[in-house]
């Protein structure tokens, strides 16, 4: 069974705020539910499969570096 959710940890010297980085993922067609308080992108997976689970995480990682 695969997530509903990905999360994955935004730096914190990272030079957007929680509204700008979901707006960005969203332009670039990231299925980007919110960025939690703690600082952590989460991935909506509901419909995706494990290969675009694991696309998506490796693009938003490198993003967010």
């Amino acid at each position: 069974m695969q997530p509903e959710t990905v999360k994955i940890p935004v730096p914190e010297d990272y030079p957007m705020d929680a509204h700008q980085i979901v707006a960005f993922s969203r332009r670039l067609g990231f299925p980007l539910l919110m960025v939690s308080a703690d600082r952590e992108v989460l991935l909506d997976c509901e419909w995706l499969s494990p290969a675009e689970i694991d696309r998506y995480r490796r693009h938003l990682t490198m993003l967010l570096q």
